[in-house]
């Protein structure tokens, strides 16, 4: 019987450890970060390329609450292991919880993953590229836009307030200005061929 019940044991491990396998390759984002630099958290997305990732599984709140305080500032580009890596994304869950006072975004951020700032509590934002680069940015439908916490957008220390798209955008992502109430009023060029989905959504 003791006999039996080991083998019982050792099955059960070798089943949890096989499930463990599986979720670590079909959900590798959501079990932890690959590296820290400078306090920053990092997942690898490709062979020169960072994004900043929850510090462990989402759904552990406070942990990932425990991971970004105070005033951030996100580098365009980080050095790790002796190689330099370029800072493209922000990635899901990324800053789940976390109360921070503020958030600096360099122009080098192509996309905000999902629910990248839900359930944070942020002052202000503030992001170094410029307004054309700013509507190329992919954002995702859920809380993925800081603008939604902070209803106001600062670009370079400026905020947009009377919103005028540069002559040289020919397209305008989804959400890039939702929720921000700050814009008062927008000019929008006959070049811009294509609007997003929900890109005023939530605006004044």
């Amino acid at each position: 019987m003791c006999d039996n019940f080991k083998n019982l044991i050792y099955m059960n491990n070798t089943v949890r450890n096989l499930f463990l396998i599986i979720f670590t390759l079909i959900c590798p984002n959501l079990l932890a970060y690959d590296c820290i630099v400078d306090g920053i958290y990092y997942n690898r997305i490709g062979t020169t390329e960072f994004e900043v990732a929850p510090l462990k599984n989402w759904r552990d709140i406070d942990a990932n609450a425990e991971a970004y305080k105070g005033s951030v500032k996100i580098p365009s580009s980080v050095v790790y292991k002796g190689k330099t890596f370029q800072v493209t994304g922000i990635g899901d869950y990324a800053f789940y919880g976390c109360t921070l006072v503020s958030i600096t975004i360099p122009s080098s951020v192509k996309y905000m993953g999902k629910c990248a700032f839900s359930g944070c509590k942020i002052s202000s934002f503030d992001y170094l590229g410029d307004l054309t680069a700013w509507c190329k940015i992919q954002f995702d439908a859920n809380t993925s836009n800081p603008t939604e916490i902070t209803h106001h957008l600062f670009i370079k220390g400026k905020e947009i307030k009377d919103l005028l798209v540069p002559q040289d955008v020919t397209s305008i992502c989804s959400y890039a200005f939702r929720g921000c109430w700050g814009i008062t009023s927008a000019t929008i060029p006959n070049n811009v061929t294509s609007i997003g989905e929900n890109v005023f959504y939530g605006c004044i």
